[in-house]
């Protein structure tokens, strides 16, 4: 859970205890609110203070002597996760334990979308297109904004041949973000594999006008393709 969502979270509980005190127990009084208010927060910068205490930890003790202090915290876990993939990577079994600690995160927390895209990205590089899957739809169900989560999803999509749906992803980054080069790149090499040639062309072009840089990638493609439709 992120710390914007938490925070309204809890000012949503605030609001509602206060319409709570005042239509059913008739209490009006400012300082009853101000109590109200002022423990919204402390909760807040306690959850605040919690999660900038993690960034700052620095060895692998550190991380598990959090975990073992906070058992039941799934942000916790999740940290400890993003620890073995980043710093502590060349670790051995560092992935796996990385694995173990995100499953344990949405254990504790079925909702955590972050804990499910990050797992999905483990089970993308092992090849485990399928569970790739699974957790990046289950992130987009808790996140449906999320372009990482669709992008990644029609990464996985590609690799199983499933095209139709690999379009329908990096067409829904492309709403989400339509200055984003690498998802009409991608959707043109999908349009070409559903043989709609003339998309694809103008997918490519228009992510060369984005990011320059893929010309070079992309130029060899576009006039092969032209060739291609010359000659049906």
């Amino acid at each position: 859970m992120g710390r914007i969502k938490f925070k309204y979270i809890v000012i949503a509980a605030a609001i509602i205890v206060m319409v709570v005190l005042k239509y059913f127990f008739g209490i009006t009084n400012l300082w009853v609110y101000g109590i109200v208010i002022a423990l919204a927060i402390i909760i807040t910068q306690y959850y605040r203070k919690k999660q900038s205490t993690a960034k700052k930890l620095d060895t692998i003790e550190e991380y598990n002597q959090l975990v073992k202090s906070n058992p039941d915290d799934p942000n916790a876990y999740f940290y400890r996760a993003q620890a073995y993939l980043t710093k502590f990577r060349t670790e051995e079994n560092s992935v796996k334990i990385a694995e173990k600690d995100l499953s344990r995160t949405i254990k504790l927390n079925p909702d955590y979308a972050s804990a499910y895209k990050s797992r999905g990205f483990l089970h993308l590089s092992n090849n485990d297109h399928k569970k790739a899957i699974s957790d990046f739809t289950k992130a987009i169900q808790l996140d449906p904004e999320s372009p990482h989560a669709y992008y990644s999803r029609a990464v996985a999509n590609t690799q199983l041949k499933y095209f139709k749906n690999a379009l329908n992803d990096y067409e829904k980054v492309i709403e989400i973000n339509p200055d984003n080069a690498e998802a009409h790149r991608n959707k043109g090499h999908i349009l070409f594999k559903l043989k709609k040639y003339s998309p694809a062309i103008k997918e490519w072009e228009h992510s060369i006008k984005l990011k320059p840089n893929l010309e070079t990638e992309i130029k060899p493609l576009i006039e092969g393709t032209k060739r291609k439709l010359n000659q049906l």
